[in-house]
């Protein structure tokens, strides 16, 4: 290959020390959202995260006030789907409120469903135990293995839109502390009751010791430097290999530049340096976008499970 002309040099260069300035920022947490379905007495895994450990941490105390994992949840609108969502339900809700009264004289009243968010981490007892028999375990199965698990007020979550959630829905906050390694944790949506509910959830997870990285799940940490070598390289590559090819066309009796006055004579070219060449370009664009996928990770946390 032959040495790149100055100019080219030097935006390569410069795209490189474009790449290295664009290096940490400020990140936000991880963000995930839905919506899910529980059937009776049922649970579901909504998602999954490495979080960080550290030493130093006591039982629920860590240096700095600083934990290594943190976990924040919004649930609202949520559904029941049972005979007090139907059209008799609304009958007795009007029946009650002119004061008619059952039959022991008091007036009646519905049963609050019983939902929970269970954390399981990945220690034998815990997440690997019950997931054998998912399909079979039930609900006091499922929060027995849970290291962490929280019942939701039904009224909150019920009352709750996705405009008010944060004011009038249900919120769950909590530390996850790990002293030997990082472990993945699993959260899920628990169902005591006896027919099915729908919950709508908003949660961010994040490794607070990670600085910059905090929303990446500790199997990610590292990925997007990764991501920039890897593009700086494969854009160095590119950048010699597109020199080598205008060098190959003169030298072949054409120019790239020139083609309309010499029609396409760079098609002269040895079908191999073609391909390496597109190659190259390919190569380079594929990195590219593998950067901007992870950058936009970090940045916002907010990518599709």
């Amino acid at each position: 290959w032959r040495a790149a002309p100055w100019p080219s040099r030097r935006l390569a260069m410069a795209a490189a020390a474009g790449l290295m300035a664009a290096g940490p920022t400020a990140a936000r947490a991880k963000h995930i959202e839905g919506r899910v379905r529980l059937a009776a007495k049922q649970a579901r895994v909504v998602t999954k995260f490495c979080f960080d450990f550290n030493k130093e941490c006591g039982k629920d105390h860590c240096p700095d006030n600083v934990p290594p994992g943190m976990l924040h949840i919004d649930i609202f609108d949520g559904q029941r789907f049972d005979e007090s969502s139907s059209g008799a339900a609304a009958a007795a809700a009007a029946a009650t409120a002119s004061g008619a009264a059952g039959p022991a004289g008091q007036k009646s009243k519905t049963v609050d469903p019983e939902v929970y968010v269970a954390m399981l981490d990945d220690e034998y007892f815990s997440f690997p135990e019950v997931s054998q028999v998912w399909g079979e375990a039930n609900c006091t199965e499922v929060r027995h293995a849970a290291k962490k698990s929280f019942k939701l007020d039904w009224h909150k979550v019920a009352s709750a839109s996705p405009a008010t959630r944060h004011s009038s829905g249900e919120n769950v906050t909590t530390r996850v502390i790990e002293h030997l390694r990082p472990r993945w944790w699993y959260i899920a949506f628990v169902s005591c009751s006896a027919y099915e509910v729908d919950v709508s959830y908003r949660m961010h997870l994040e490794n607070p010791l990670q600085g910059w990285q905090r929303e990446l799940s500790m199997d990610a940490v590292g990925v997007l430097w990764a991501s920039l070598l890897l593009s700086g390289l494969f854009g160095w590559l590119l950048s010699k290999q597109l020199a080598s090819l205008r060098a190959w066309s003169v030298g072949a009796g054409g120019s790239l530049e020139e083609w309309k006055g010499k029609p396409r004579r760079w098609l002269r070219l040895h079908p191999a340096i073609l391909l390496l060449s597109a190659a190259a370009v390919l190569a380079a664009a594929g990195e590219g976008a593998w950067l901007l996928h992870f950058w936009v990770w970090q940045a916002g946390g907010a990518l599709a499970e």
